[in-house]
Formats: C-alpha cells, sequence, structure tokens
C-alpha cells in the first residue's frame, strides 16, 4: 500500500544538533515619549480678488490593533537599533515587536508594538506606576498594542498590582494590558510551607484582571507541558486568550548552556501551540546592559553572538523558519475551541514515539488534532515519529498546506514539528 511521509523539516543553517547536557532538571529547580507629527500643513493659493486665510488639516494616522494571533521577540532595552536590524526583523517572521521599554516603540514604527510598562531603566521588578494621585498617565507611542505590566508577581503582589485592582482604578490606556506569570514565583513561599504553587496561583488568577494570560516557563522537559496545560486550564476557566513566552536563552533551565538545537526550538514553540496557545514571544530577541544579570550570565540570546551585539548566530534563521510555521498554524487554530491535550502515549493515535496532542472543535462543530512529535535533542531524542491515524484523515502541515493520507493512514513527522489533522470528509 501507499505510504505518504509528510517530513516537517527546519533550515538547517549548518547546524548539528548538540548533545545533551548532564544537568537535569525537574519540577522544583528551577517614555521619551514619540512625538506624533502631523501631515504637513497645506495653504491653498488664495483667490487674486480677495485675501484669505490660509487653512489647515492634520491627520493621524490610525491605532495599529493588536493581531488575534502574535509571534514575535522580545527586545530588551538596546536603544535605538541599527536600521538594518528593523529592517531585518521583516525576515523573522513576526507579526509584532515586544519591547523591554515603552519608549523604544518608536523606533519601530512599521510594527505593532507590545510593550513593558517597567518605567525608564527597564527594571524588571520596578513597582511601576502603582497609580499614585502625583503619578502621570503612561504615554504612549501610536504603534503600541498592547501593554505587559511589570513581570511574574508574587502573591503578595496582589494588594498594590495594577491588574488585581478594580477596573475604575486601573492604567486607563487605550490598548490592552496584561502580566506574565511565572509558575515558579510563589516556589519560595511553597518550598517554606511544604505545599504546593498551585493554590498561590490559582487564587492570584482568580483576582487578575488583565486581558489575557501570558505565562513564562524555560524547561526544555517534560515539566515544561505541565505548566503550559495548567495555564490554558486557567485561561479557558477565565474565557481569556493565553500567550507564551519562548526559550531562546541560555539560562538555569539548560544548565547555562546555549544547546538550543533546531529541534528544541521546534518543540519550545509548537508545545504550546498545539494546546492552543496564541501568542508566542521569544526571550529574548536580545540582551543588553538592563540590570539583569541572571538573563545574561549564561550567554544571553542564543539569536547573537554575544549580549549587547547585534551580530547574529545561525539560529537566528532556524527561530525565522519557525515562526513562519507557527503563525500560520496557530492562525489555523485561533478560531477553534481548545477542548483538551493529552502527551506521553500515543494520546487516541497509533504511534512510534512520544506525542504531544491537542483537541478542538471549529465553528461548525468539527473536530481536529494538533500532534506534535514530542522528541527534541535537549531530551536525548532526534527519532521521527511515524502516526497511524485511526480513520481516513485530512493532514495539514504547520504552513497550511492540506493533503489526504492514503490507504496505510501513516504521516512522518520531524522531531519536535507538528501537523494538524481532521477527519476526512471521505470517510
Amino acid at each position: 500500500m501507499k505510504r505518504l511521509a509528510i517530513l516537517i523539516l527546519v533550515a538547517a543553517c549548518g547546524i548539528a544538533p548538540v548533545a545533551t547536557p548532564t544537568t537535569t532538571l525537574s519540577a522544583t529547580t528551577t517614555p521619551t515619549v514619540t512625538t506624533l507629527v502631523a501631515e504637513p500643513m497645506t495653504t491653498q493659493p488664495a483667490p487674486t480678488t480677495a485675501p484669505t486665510l490660509a487653512t489647515t488639516s492634520t491627520t493621524l494616522p490610525p491605532r495599529p490593533t493588536l493581531p488575534e494571533v502574535v509571534v514575535g521577540g522580545l527586545v530588551v532595552s538596546m536603544g535605538e537599533p541599527p536600521a538594518d536590524v528593523v529592517e531585518r526583523y521583516a525576515d523573522f517572521g513576526g507579526n509584532v515587536i515586544m519591547l523591554w521599554e515603552a519608549e523604544e516603540a518608536q523606533y519601530w514604527p512599521d510594527y505593532p508594538a507590545i510593550v513593558w510598562a517597567t518605567g525608564s531603566g527597564g527594571q524588571v521588578n520596578d513597582p511601576l506606576r502603582k497609580l499614585e494621585p502625583d503619578q502621570p498617565p503612561l504615554e504612549l507611542a501610536r504603534n503600541v498594542v498592547a501593554v505587559q505590566v511589570v513581570d511574574e508577581p508574587m502573591p503578595e503582589a496582589m494588594s498594590d498590582h495594577p491588574l488585581y485592582k478594580p477596573v475604575p482604578q486601573r492604567l486607563g490606556l487605550p490598548v490592552g494590558e496584561f502580566t506574565n506569570f511565572s509558575y515558579w514565583s510563589p516556589y519560595e513561599l511553597v518550598r517554606k510551607s511544604g505545599g504546593s504553587t498551585e493554590p498561590y496561583l490559582n487564587e492570584m488568577l482568580a483576582k487578575y484582571q488583565g486581558d489575557r494570560v501570558m505565562m513564562s516557563e524555560y524547561n526544555l522537559v517534560n515539566i515544561h507541558l505541565d505548566i503550559l496545560a495548567y495555564f490554558r486550564r486557567k485561561a479557558l476557566e477565565m474565557g481569556l486568550p493565553y500567550w507564551q513566552y519562548l526559550n531562546s536563552y541560555s539560562g538555569y533551565e539548560t544548565g547555562m548552556q546555549p544547546v538550543h538545537s533546531p529541534s528544541d526550538l521546534a518543540w519550545s514553540a509548537f508545545a504550546g501551540a498545539v494546546m492552543g496557545y496564541s501568542g508566542h514571544i521569544w526571550f529574548a530577541y536580545q540582551f543588553g546592559s538592563v540590570g539583569h544579570d541572571e538573563a545574561i550570565q549564561g550567554g544571553g540570546s542564543v539569536l547573537y553572538e554575544a549580549p549587547g551585539e547585534w551580530t547574529e548566530t545561525p539560529n537566528w534563521q532556524i527561530v525565522a523558519d519557525i515562526n513562519q510555521a507557527l503563525l500560520a498554524f496557530s492562525q489555523r487554530l485561533a478560531p477553534m475551541t481548545s477542548t483538551e491535550v493529552c502527551w506521553g502515549g500515543g494520546c487516541g493515535f497509533s504511534s512510534s514515539q512520544r506525542l504531544v496532542v491537542g483537541s478542538f472543535v471549529d465553528e461548525s462543530g468539527q473536530e481536529w488534532w494538533g500532534i506534535l512529535n514530542s522528541n527534541h535533542s535537549f531530551t536525548g531524542s532526534e527519532e521521527s515519529a511515524t502516526v497511524t491515524m485511526p480513520f481516513d484523515a485530512l493532514v495539514c502541515s504547520p504552513l497550511g498546506d492540506c493533503n489526504q493520507v492514503p490507504e496505510d493512514g501513516q504521516v512522518t513527522l520531524a522531531a519536535g514539528w507538528p501537523v494538524l489533522v481532521t477527519q476526512s470528509a471521505q470517510s
């Protein structure tokens, strides 16, 4: 019988997979304000018969809107970037730019910008703008479409964090507001009490008044799937979209080693995508000197040669290729409802390797499945996964090319890469 092998490949860019580090991770490891310039004044020539006053007209471009699905990279306080870096961002495959400093949105005028409300200096935990009466409102460049309000709040932040306050006391900005949750923020409290992280997070999320759930979790082992699933579940309970930060730096989670292979990078992105995450931001697009030593002590971003510099590594193009597929894949899933997630075994599909499977229902009631080959080099395997469909299936690649699976019903997935499948109308 015929056999269809759909291979999802990323441009290798000359990088060989890197061996898994010996470190074993576990669940317990842990504005200068832009001035908007009006269009030039236009003066109509006065009639020769009688002098008249010149007339003027001022037109401002409309504020861009936040895309339903976002893909991009976080630029961490690099000041004004070289012009070629801004031009090159179009090749990165993202549709937004995320910025540590709100005033730096002016340097990226062609992109919808998401900014951190952290104040001048970019200190991550700066208790910015606690809404004291004498504080001026945060002024934003016209291309800003959303604001992250501080980062990784601890439970005690519930007393004064803007996004735990009643709506009239919030920032009052003309854009969406959210914070970023870390599963590990309450960990010290848990360690001391011997309890569990989730009761703290449950209480925090129950009082949270942001317009989406953003999470950061950078492990490249299976605890990452548990945490993705937790924030997915809480976001769906709250009726909010959910986003993820993605691992593209050398930190504790990778033993301070830049071990990110193409399959590691793909797995990091698509593990969330098959669970219905609709926002994907690589942390970090670059690191400069921002008073965040922890972020650069392992060498900073794996996308650049050194902190504070813009010389790309081959990983930059690998991520750019992933982004193109990630955006298309998530846009296809965006109108659907995530109903279930499963990983470890075949999850309803016969497979030669471990899978992560997310179940969805589209607007017509038809079921779809996002199927991810969970192998990636950090966990020690880059084996392709052969998946046998339990029904006559239509299979769509991340870029959206769809094909009928032939009689043997088998699909082959490269390590770290997914497909989207549904039961064929021919069944």
